[in-house]
């Protein structure tokens, strides 16, 4: 039922969560998400994660709030996803 667009050059509006059987969209994040690469929901949890150049962030969309900050031992995160199962994060990078 919900849907995450990415679009890096909107600044504020960079990621936006859409309601499909409301047809509503909503901003979370007041702040400038502009350096966001990729952005999944965690399979059964009302997580949010979303990976930059160097980090994964997960924010908590029930209590809006920054849950944690994934810093991996890379300079340039490619691509993340995330285990069906919900415990595993798997990152790659272009280094």
């Amino acid at each position: 039922d919900y849907l995450v667009t990415l679009s890096p050059t909107a600044n504020t509006r960079a990621i936006l969560i859409h309601q499909l059987s409301k047809m509503q969209s909503q901003n979370p994040f007041t702040k400038s998400k502009a350096d966001a690469r990729k952005v999944l929901f965690h399979p059964s949890k009302p997580f949010l994660f979303v990976a930059t150049k160097s980090h994964v962030k997960i924010y908590n969309l029930q209590k809006q709030a920054l849950a944690k900050s994934l810093i991996g031992g890379f300079k340039m995160l490619s691509s993340f996803d995330i285990h069906p199962g919900g415990d595993n994060v798997v990152c790659s990078s272009i280094d």
